[in-house]
């Protein structure tokens, strides 16, 4: 899996085919655990032309990030939380499912930049939400039962902390990746946290639609006891 650029920014390019690969890597479920066999199977075109004559409207996909303003997908917009004086740099991503009825883009994932280890033990909250809805939209979801047939359960919120500066903890059992993508390198300079996000449900319907994304909150609250 890959990560589409919506945004047409040059500043996107870092995040070429080669490099994205360093910080998001994806398991994929094999066919007897699979459900519905939708996880995995999500195709991404990076820096296609032609595209945007065949999706349209999904390249031009709107998405506030608390400051009221609107961004594309592949650009970043800066978001204050309340455990650090610095703001957030975040990033949504559009990606592309491949299904027998006709593909569709979705919220694949959500980079965040710039966390300070003061954030540790704080529970970050993100919600997404569409322009005629005030109830988050689904992003992810997890199989409470397999037998006699697969039920999920669907999950709006996406909620994690961090243990510390190098570990992420779900608060959920959503099937939600967190790849830690600090660089922890001898000589490196990096002084806050980077996490790449990845939503990655077995059913299509629990995905976030591209178009239906238009603001994405960030908040961090006290941490929570129970798992969701």
């Amino acid at each position: 899996m890959g990560i589409l650029n919506l945004g047409g920014s040059d500043e996107f390019e870092e995040f070429d085919e080669f490099e994205y690969s360093e910080f998001s890597e994806y398991d994929e479920l094999d066919e007897q655990d699979a459900g519905t066999g939708f996880r995995g199977k999500r195709l991404i075109a990076i820096f296609v032309a032609g595209l945007f004559a065949v999706v349209g409207t999904t390249f031009g996909a709107r998405v506030l990030l608390n400051s009221g303003t609107g961004i594309e997908y592949g650009q970043g917009f800066k978001v204050t939380v309340g455990c650090q004086d610095t703001a957030l740099t975040v990033t949504p991503y559009a990606g592309f499912i491949n299904e027998a009825s006709g593909g569709v883009f979705s919220l694949d994932s959500i980079y965040i930049e710039g966390i300070s280890n003061g954030c540790n033990g704080r529970d970050f909250v993100i919600d997404v939400y569409s322009n005629t809805d005030s109830t988050p939209l689904s992003v992810s979801e997890s199989a409470t039962a397999k037998t006699p047939s697969y039920v999920y359960k669907t999950f709006n919120t996406t909620r994690f902390y961090y243990q510390d500066s190098s570990t992420v903890i779900s608060r959920t059992n959503a099937y939600t990746d967190f790849d830690v993508a600090t660089d922890t390198s001898t000589g490196s300079t990096d002084t806050t946290g980077s996490l790449q996000i990845t939503f990655d449900p077995d059913q299509v319907a629990s995905f976030a639609r591209a178009t239906d994304v238009y603001k994405i909150t960030v908040e961090t609250q006290l941490p929570v006891a129970t798992k969701d």
